[in-house]
């Protein structure tokens, strides 16, 4: 605590090093699939996306997307069995997945890690120690399990 009109002081990192997590969850099961890139762009979200295909190819899935660029580049390449389905403009909170983000990044906030390998480690950890039962709470909107039955 400090004085009115005085900054408090805090210890906080100065080194910028990032990481990205893609990630999907069938919301009536749980069943997940998260993957680490280097970037967030259209190359890597193509690998996430034929991973995906690779993974349930005997499915149609339909992935919600935020509309950010890199999920409707011309370029990329949706595999079949694999439908995008881009969610309206500036709607987060529409995005299950965003509630895992917000799940994993909570208990983070304020952390001062050694290095990025070891925010990875931890980050890894914590997504190793959610249950399917927890992934499917935190994806399940009442209205989005009514449209997923109704298909």
């Amino acid at each position: 605590m400090t004085l009115p009109g005085i900054k408090p002081v805090g210890v906080m990192q100065q080194v910028f090093e990032s990481f990205y997590l893609y990630a999907v969850v069938e919301p009536l099961t749980g069943e997940s699939l998260v993957l680490e890139f280097s970037h967030f762009d259209t190359a890597c979200f193509q690998v996430f996306l034929e991973e995906l295909s690779r993974v349930d190819q005997e499915s149609l899935l339909i992935v919600l997307l935020d509309n950010a660029g890199v999920h409707k580049a011309k370029v990329l390449r949706v595999p079949d069995n694999l439908i995008l389905l881009a969610l309206p403009a500036y709607a987060p909170q529409l995005n299950p997945v965003e509630r895992v983000w917000q799940y994993l990044k909570d208990p983070l906030a304020w952390q001062i890690f050694a290095d990025l390998d070891a925010l990875k480690h931890e980050v890894y950890q914590r997504i190793r120690a959610i249950s399917s039962a927890t992934f499917q709470s935190l994806t399940s909107y009442e209205d989005l399990l009514h449209a997923v039955n109704a298909l």
